[in-house]
């Protein structure tokens, strides 16, 4: 479970050839001294004679926690013969931080409505509080459908090609796009609309 994504899905592997799967409990609750653990039953299914994939998913969870909330979780279990198994405790439980609202990105040059020329180099800005930016996915497009790759460069993403906007007829409109996604897969996107300057200035003698 990373980051407290939406779908709220907790597993676990568990490893005993004498699994009592009824007694299988994910505990979870938020990091708030109000708080109390709840307790959910997990689904097992047996992948080997000793080895069970146990999973739940908490209903809910989107409206309970908001990002850059903590959720503390552990997970329990009893075989048939009595004896406790269990991936953290009460006391130093899991720990998820939530994002589910993605990087927000913006363009830091060119900027909307502003004139470009020449060979230009795109900036983006992309920015996640909770769970960091995918630096690979921060990309832009002039169509919305083929993405170019960006770098990482000074805490703004460079385009690795320059713009020729040589290729545009003078005081064409562009549109460029662009998108990231955060550390939980959550994507976010923006677009510009930029005019082409290529027009050579006139000089009167």
């Amino acid at each position: 479970y990373l980051f407290g994504k939406d779908t709220g899905v907790f597993s676990v592997l568990i490893v005993d050839s004498t699994l009592n799967t009824s007694t299988a409990k994910l505990h979870i609750r938020v990091e708030d001294p109000t708080s109390t653990w709840a307790n959910v039953s997990l689904s097992c299914t047996n992948s080997s004679a000793t080895n069970y994939n146990c999973s739940s998913t908490v209903s809910g969870l989107s409206a309970l926690v908001q990002d850059g909330d903590t959720l503390l979780f552990y997970f329990d279990a009893y075989n048939t013969n009595g004896q406790y198994g269990n991936n953290g405790d009460a006391t130093t439980p899991l720990r998820a931080s939530v994002d589910r609202s993605g990087p927000k990105v913006t363009f830091s040059t060119p900027t909307n409505n502003s004139y470009a020329g020449g060979n230009a180099t795109i900036f983006i800005n992309a920015l996640d509080t909770y769970s960091g930016v995918q630096n690979n996915s921060v990309k832009y497009s002039f169509d919305n459908s083929t993405f170019k790759d960006t770098t990482l460069a000074s805490s703004l993403y460079k385009s690795n090609d320059l713009w020729d906007t040589g290729t545009y007829s003078n005081n064409q409109s562009v549109t460029i796009y662009a998108k990231a996604k955060d550390k939980t897969d959550v994507e976010n996107n923006t677009f510009i609309t930029v005019l082409v300057d290529n027009e050579k200035p006139t000089i009167s003698t």
